[in-house]
Parts: structure tokens; sequence; C-alpha cells
């Protein structure tokens, strides 16, 4: 097994992966969404910053309090002989996009002038925090678990919103539920295109076998496409899961586990897998 090491480039995503499936979940991320479309609609003189990649630092974020939440960006766009910034919008789902169980942005449907974060392509990669807050009173607090961060150019006409899979690393919220750890293995890690790999995992609660306790399997490819559930399995006596998924291409899949009264939400950042023609 080896960590995921997803690097997003602004404009890989189709503008099919904006589309939110539900009424349910629309209401949560349209204020996002939406400007996110409305910024792809207009014609734009095209920015020269076009080559921007970003992760997550360490693939984990703060909690900083139940509507509030901080991205450690790391990032690289543009060169030395032409260095210049672009300004960004993100947001911040849970578990993903397509949940919408918990959201926060940068801007509010009542906000007018919002303030983007600057990012400064020179060719040096660089690391930037932002601080992201919900503005609805109905969506979900934020806890331990699955996020999902989704980041376009604004001043971009071409670029389209990119999505990286974290996990809720530190939390400034005190929660005295019992914590759940959960890990992931998909084997093989390199096959060819539509063969099935293995992907194991364990969960357990405060150190102990969680057994009986279902996980859902997730999958985000390395285009940067929203994650996408694919698969579930219920823990062994052992707290040991396991279930056969067909690789539908490069990216990492991870469990998480939903949080319940007596216990928080369990994740794993995620284990690399790929598909090549043999």
């Amino acid at each position: 097994m080896r960590p995921a090491l997803p690097v997003l480039a602004a404009g890989t995503l189709a503008a099919a992966a904006l589309l939110v499936p539900t009424a349910a979940s629309a209401d949560t991320q349209s204020p996002w969404l939406t400007h996110a479309r409305q910024a792809q609609a207009h014609q734009r003189v095209v920015d020269t910053q076009a080559g921007l990649t970003w992760n997550i630092v360490k693939h984990r974020v703060t909690v900083l309090a139940p509507d509030s939440v901080m991205v450690p960006f790391v990032y690289t766009c543009g060169d030395a002989q032409n260095p210049g910034t672009v300004e960004v919008d993100t947001a911040v789902f849970q578990d993903t996009v397509l949940d919408g169980k918990a959201s926060a942005f940068l801007d509010s449907e009542d906000s007018t002038e919002p303030a983007y974060p600057t990012f400064t392509c020179d060719g040096v990669e660089h690391t930037q925090d932002v601080v992201l807050e919900s503005d609805g009173e109905s969506a979900a607090p934020f806890e331990n678990g699955t996020v999902e961060v989704g980041l376009y150019v604004v001043d971009l006409s071409s670029s389209r919103a990119t999505f990286e899979h974290a996990v809720v690393g530190t939390s400034k919220v005190r929660d005295t539920r019992a914590k759940v750890a959960v890990t992931v293995n998909a084997t093989p890690e390199t096959t060819k295109p539509g063969a099935t790999i293995t992907v194991k995992g364990t969960v357990k609660r405060n150190g102990k076998a969680y057994k009986d306790k279902v996980a859902t399997l997730y999958f985000q490819s390395s285009d940067g496409s929203p994650g996408v559930k694919v698969g579930s399995a219920r823990a062994s006596s052992k707290g040991n899961l396991t279930t056969k998924v067909k690789v539908i291409g490069p990216g990492t899949y991870f469990w998480t586990t939903a949080s319940t009264s007596k216990t928080q939400k369990g994740a794993t950042t995620g284990d690399f897998a790929a598909s090549v023609p043999i």
C-alpha cells in the first residue's frame, strides 16, 4: 500500500461534473456551484497562468468550529519568467460535494464582493491556508471524517472546478463520542482496464474491532472529479473490511463510516489504484 498523491489541474473536469444530482443536495451546494457556473459562462481574457496544480497538505483539514474549516493548500502555477497571480474560489463539503451533508464557502448568496484568495504564480510551490465558513443556517455541522475540497480559477473562462478528497486531521470542536479509526488497502495497484481489484481495510472503535459496522467505499479519479460511491462492506468480528470493484481509472479508494450518537465518523486518506493497457 502506498499513500495517495493526487495532483489536480484546473481545467480537467468536464462541466457535467458540476451538476447537482438531487434537489435535496442542491440547496446546500448551490451558492458555490452556481457561482462557478456563472464564472465559466462569461467570456474573459484567457489568463496565462492556466497551469495551476494543487492539493491539500497531507490530505488533512482542520475544523475550527462546527461551521468553519481551515484548508491548507499547496499549489504551483506559472513560471519564473512570467510571474503573476490568480484568484481562486474554493469550497469544502462533507462527505463529498455530491453528498452535501455540510458545506462551507468563501462567499455567500448575500455577498456582492467576495474576497477570493490570491495564488502567486511563479513556478514555485507555495502553501496557503484558507478559512471557509458555512453560509446556510440549515447546513449540518462539520465533524471528524471525510471532506472534499473544490477549487476553480475565478478569472479564467476555461477553468473547471476540480476536487480533492481529504480528512479532518484536527478538530477544535469538543467531541466526547468514541473515536473510529479506519484503514484501506487496494490491490493490485496496477491492472488492466476493466479488471476487478480487492479493496480491504479495518475499522476500530476506541482501538477495538468495530464488529458489524458498515463502511462505504468511495473512489475519486485522478482527473479531479468528485468522489463517488462504488461499494460497501460490513466489518467482520475482527473489524476487517473487504469488497471487490472494477477499476474505472486511476485514482484513490477510501472508506468512510457514519457517525452515531455514541461514535464519531471514520475515514481514510485513500489508497491509489490504476488501470493500464496490457
